[in-house]
């Protein structure tokens, strides 16, 4: 029974850390470049 809860617990959290990780994942890459810009002023 508490094998059974364990696989159940990380199969659900696994599908929704993959798509809300969708959503930012678009909005990561523009802020990659302005970081990239400061490092050389420095």
């Amino acid at each position: 029974p508490p094998h059974r809860q364990a696989k159940d617990e990380p199969e659900p959290q696994r599908r929704g850390s993959r798509r809300r990780r969708r959503g930012p994942f678009r909005q990561r890459p523009p802020l990659r470049p302005r970081r990239s810009r400061p490092h050389p002023a420095l």
